[in-house]
């Protein structure tokens, strides 16, 4: 459900699942629907990259997670998180497709988290212990340390490489370095991409359409994805509400929204264990201002919500029939701002 929640937030925010190499081709032929001209003049909101140039991002997310399990009790789990990373880019090359390659480095990092009651709080401007270190390690090793990707002028994260220093680091906080086999740190490195770069890397960009608009220009963009063996298609749609001037800079406002459609089987059997998903309700919207003069992103609100349910039922060790019924509520605003 996680990989379900995180694809819907790239869409809006247009992060990953699966292995890069197929991300990277799924990102290639995912279908982005020719953008519908209404009126205006046509402006073009592909990125101009260009060789040595720096800006800076601030990025906000705030996640509430509603968990209830009931078996022969209710148990429920209440989480939230606010975090708040700022990132230094520098353009590092250019090729000749106008695929970036660029340098992010993470200068300040702020995460505040409370699971049921119990909260936890980093600040990348405190000096830790080393005990504190080791329990905040992917952040610590996060800050002002630099990796890299490689972006398309139509924002389309192509790949994400070069981030050895932070996850070495990593390893030496929690003193396990030396502990793991070569398929282990190959391992380590792949899930650190995917599940600790990937979420946060891809909301620093958005995929744009390759068409001009104008206003009132509509466009799509479908995801394709799966919970259990439901098939999922999910569609995020955009359209042009106006341009205007902010300061000296013209800015473009773009509406988004996201609907999803299901088919298939909602039953799945696993080791033993039948799944057995209730259609899911899941819903997006959000604000993207583009500024057409930067050619970046000026900033952005997007909004996920969904609601889940799934019932599991299998046998225990003296064969009797166990079941138990999940329920998942996850609300989830990111806030982009260039500085």
């Amino acid at each position: 459900m996680k990989n379900i929640i995180y694809l819907l937030s790239i869409i809006l925010i247009v992060s990953c699942s699966g292995d890069k190499k197929d991300e990277q081709k799924n990102d290639k032929n995912k279908e982005v629907k020719k953008a519908e001209i209404v009126k205006g003049n046509l402006k073009s909101l592909e990125y101009n990259f260009n060789k040595g140039q720096t800006f800076k991002y601030r990025l906000n997310t705030v996640l509430n997670n509603f968990q209830s399990v009931q078996t022969d009790t209710l148990i429920k789990a209440n989480m939230s998180q606010n975090s708040t990373y700022v990132f230094n880019f520098k353009v590092l090359d250019v090729d000749k497709q106008n695929i970036a390659t660029i340098s992010l480095t993470p200068v300040s990092i702020y995460v505040k988290s409370n699971i049921n009651g119990q909260t936890a709080l980093y600040d990348s401007r405190v000096l830790y212990s080393l005990r504190e270190k080791a329990m905040f390690a992917d952040y610590e090793a996060l800050k002002n340390r630099s990796y890299k990707v490689k972006v398309s002028s139509f924002g389309e994260v192509l790949d994400i490489f070069d981030a050895d220093r932070i996850i070495n680091e990593i390893w030496n906080l929690q003193g396990i370095k030396d502990s793991l086999s070569k398929d282990q740190k190959n391992m380590f490195k792949r899930n650190f991409v995917l599940s600790g770069l990937a979420p946060i890397t891809e909301q620093l960009f958005r995929t744009v359409t390759k068409e001009k608009v104008g206003i009132n220009s509509t466009w799509e963009q479908k995801y394709p994805s799966n919970l259990g063996s439901l098939n999922i298609t999910n569609t995020a749609s955009f359209k042009i509400l106006h341009f205007y001037k902010e300061k000296d800079d013209s800015i473009a406002k773009i509406q988004a929204s996201l609907s999803t459609a299901w088919t298939g089987n909602n039953t799945a059997t696993e080791q033993g264990v039948t799944y057995t998903f209730s259609n899911p309700n899941i819903s997006g919207s959000g604000e993207i201002y583009y500024n057409l003069a930067k050619k970046l992103v000026q900033r952005s609100q997007t909004k996920i919500n969904s609601e889940t349910e799934v019932t599991m039922k299998g046998l225990d060790a003296s064969k009797k029939e166990v079941k138990a019924t999940k329920k998942e509520k996850i609300d989830t605003v990111n806030k982009l701002e260039l500085l």
